[in-house]
């Protein structure tokens, strides 16, 4: 079993089709706006039969916010295609005789004249009359067209009364209306034939607690949905659900089709059910619901896969069922379990889209506010017997006790393959650092180890894999990826730390390919290599402050800095109740990670947790003026994960920590600077004294490996500051100090 992920790439816009790799785009949904319970649907023209097959089919779901403003509550939405079934079917629908309004009266009397009400007026002694209102029948008599209205027939409303009084006021009589005609109800019986169109889900996602966000936000979410592009063909309804009772959301939803072969090919897809089933009531158990499928077997087929969309909701009660309890969830076949998962997500607290104003932090069953939905996988092919099996899902036993309603959202699915088209090939699926994708900003951006995810698309199983990595128009790394992954199978990969973020173009582009698997080259190029843009991290002084301001309860917290082969250079885990604790921290030139972890997983500064008091995590210049660096606030959730470098900036070029010496410190007359740079070019160097005032200037062109002399007798005793600059932009600055002379 394994969790397939949404897959989280920016829009592709446009529209395009040419060979294999390219793209066709398709929209469906341009900012729809649904602001209140329901369904957004519209037709989209799809790719026909002949331009397929599809080596890939995804779908970007945009969320966006209305001129109105974004809803302030997680609320459910689903995607789905509706499938026309080709099978006819009929409703009995009971056609009435007349009606008034919007309503069918077992009977109506009509006057033909206007007919009124009275009443004593004590003010004036006098008797008020007051006239109905008119009258309208509308009657429908036609038994071939019984919804077509024939005849209308105006007048006042009869069977009614009036008083009659006496000069003081008394009711001396009573008069009756008496309808000049009725109407008596009666149905003509007809039945109404429709083909069943049947709704298959193909991307869920929860709403953040959007309410603050500007009317500009909006977040792209990434869905595969390759295995529904059978059904994704020629003109296809698509249906955008809102669960919200309150306005709302925007949706747009674009689809891409990658030319080429899928490494497996769909043969058929059956829906086993779908829908919001309660939970915990042992009279009437959610397996009632989940209804298993009857399997045949598919000819040429040769993999069977289930798949399960199931999120839990609803809470109260006991153990706060089914939206904040871990439940497990079972794969049967043959009424036999031979699979489990949990259904629940516990990463809510590293959630991208952070701060909300909701309770974002809190892990959920297999969902988080703001998040996608993932698919649960199974190969049931090893589980089949013969040629009939039943196929189905149920959930692990509970009794709801004291709770209105919880539920599961479930949507299950078989699907049979055809044969593995590649018996050999392996793609780089996503670059997830470096990388300025926001759904990757928590761990973004990086000056180490690069992180991708690939997956293998062959028949034989994927235990090695070359890949070579870099900056675009730099220097490329080789690393050799050794394990095993089966057919569909996908890993995140750690790179060993990139030895130079320099590049000749100036762009921040960062690469990784794969050029052989197992050994050999695989079967598709297209899929061997992925790109990301990537920003530069901050640069950091050799010297700062780390300012941490603690709460309530402390003992949550630890941090620690690592350097870029992942050795921890400085760490801290005790720490004093709602007390400001400074930490000096004192760097070499390199790259640095800083980690800061709240083991309560809501940060040290959330509204829901008033008792645990505010905390605040800061970093600060270590001299004057003492400025703030980071202010990394206090509502992150599981904690702060920050890369930084010192001594250079990342984005142009980077100095081996090895290499950059100055010295003597302190000095007397002079310093020396040994380096060695990738950057040629004029380097200025200025000493600055600690009012920030230039003392000293120098400018020299350098090369390669480097010693260079400043000449600094004329400077009284004190403290200074070297700043250097370089081509590109590049700085870095070093403290020292001059001696008095003997």
């Amino acid at each position: 079993m394994k969790k397939l992920y949404a897959l989280f790439l920016f829009l592709l816009p446009g529209f395009a089709w040419a060979g294999p790799g390219d793209t066709l785009h398709v929209q469906s949904h341009q900012a729809v706006h649904m602001s209140w319970y329901g369904n957004y649907d519209r037709w989209a023209q799809f790719p026909s039969a002949a331009q397929g097959p599809f080596y890939k089919v995804l779908m970007d779901y945009t969320l966006g916010c209305p001129s109105s403003g974004c809803s302030e509550w997680d609320y459910t939405t689903q995607i789905f295609l509706r499938r026309r079934t080709g099978t006819m079917d009929s409703n009995q629908v009971q056609n009435p005789h007349v009606k008034v309004g919007n309503t069918t009266p077992d009977s109506v009397g009509i006057s033909w004249f206007p007919t009124f009400t009275t009443a004593w007026n004590a003010g004036t002694q006098s008797v008020d009359t007051t006239f109905n209102a008119p009258l309208q029948a509308i009657l429908f008599q036609n038994t071939q067209q019984p919804a077509l209205a024939t005849d209308t027939l105006n007048g006042w409303p009869a069977w009614g009364s009036y008083y009659l009084f006496d000069a003081q006021g008394n009711i001396t009589d009573t008069v009756f209306w008496n309808p000049d005609t009725i109407v008596y109800q009666s149905y003509i019986t007809t039945y109404q034939v429709f083909e069943v169109i049947e709704n298959i889900e193909i991307g869920r996602l929860i709403t953040p607690y959007a309410g603050t966000y500007p009317n500009t936000w909006k977040w792209t979410y990434r869905f595969d949905v390759t295995d529904f592009q059978d059904l994704l063909q020629d003109s296809v309804e698509i249906r955008a659900f809102y669960s919200g009772y309150q306005d709302g959301f925007t949706v747009t939803l674009n689809f891409h089709f990658v030319e080429g072969e899928p490494p497996l090919k769909v043969a058929r897809l059956q829906k086993m059910f779908g829908g919001s089933f309660p939970y915990g009531n042992p009279s009437n158990p959610i397996g009632n619901y989940m209804t298993p499928l009857l399997h045949q077997a598919f000819p040429g087929a040769t993999r069977t896969d289930a798949l399960l969309y199931i999120t839990g909701h609803g809470f109260g009660g006991n153990e706060n069922c089914a939206e904040f309890c871990s439940k497990n969830y079972y794969l049967k076949v043959n009424n036999q379990s031979q699979a489990s998962a949990a259904v629940w997500d516990n990463s809510c607290g590293w959630n991208p889209i952070f701060p909300q104003g909701g309770t974002w932090v809190y892990d959920r069953a297999n969902w988080c506010p703001g998040g996608a939905v993932p698919w649960f996988r199974h190969n049931v092919t090893p589980f089949l017997l013969g040629n009939s099996n039943l196929i189905g899902f149920d959930m692990q036993a509970f009794t709801n006790v004291n709770n209105n309603y919880c539920s599961y959202i479930t949507e299950g699915h078989v699907v049979d393959y055809f044969p593995a088209t590649y018996q050999n090939d392996a793609s780089v699926e996503e670059i997830l650092a470096p990388s300025s994708n926001p759904n990757h900003s928590r761990f973004n951006p990086i000056c180490g180890s690069p992180k991708i995810r690939i997956r293998n698309n062959g028949s034989t199983a994927l235990t090695s894999a070359k890949i070579e990595y870099g900056v675009s128009g730099g220097t490329a790394q080789v690393y050799n990826w050794t394990g095993s992954l089966a057919l569909l199978a996908e890993t995140e990969v750690d790179l060993p730390p990139l030895g130079s973020w320099f590049n000749s173009f100036g762009a921040n582009t960062f690469f990784a390919r794969i050029t052989e698997a197992n050994g050999q080259t695989d079967e598709l190029a297209f899929n061997n290599e992925q790109q990301s843009a990537f920003q530069a991290v901050p640069q950091m002084p050799d010297s700062f402050f780390i300012f941490f301001k603690t709460n309530m309860v402390p003992g949550e917290n630890n941090w620690f800095i690592e350097d870029a082969n992942g050795q921890v250079v400085r760490s801290r885990s005790s720490f004093p109740i709602n007390t400001l604790a400074r930490d000096t921290i004192r760097l070499d030139p390199g790259c640095y990670r800083f980690r800061f972890n709240d083991n309560g997983g809501d940060g040290i500064a959330f509204w829901a947790n008033q008792q645990a008091g505010t905390g605040s995590l800061r970093f600060m210049q270590a001299v004057s003026p003492y400025s703030m660096l980071r202010n990394f606030g206090g509502d992150f959730g599981n904690g702060v994960d920050f890369q930084f470098t010192v001594g250079y900036q990342m984005s142009t070029g980077e100095l081996s920590a090895q290499k950059w010496n100055l010295y003597p410190n302190p000095a007397y007359d002079k310093v020396t600077v040994d380096f060695h740079t990738e950057l040629m070019g004029n380097y200025t160097f200025r000493v600055l004294d600690l009012l920030g005032r230039e003392v000293h200037r120098q400018q020299v062109a350098l090369t390669g490996e480097t010693s260079y002399t400043l000449e600094l007798r004329h400077l009284p005793a004190g403290s200074y500051v070297l700043s250097s600059h370089g081509p590109g932009g590049w700085t870095r600055s070093d403290r020292f100090l001059m001696g008095s002379r003997p």
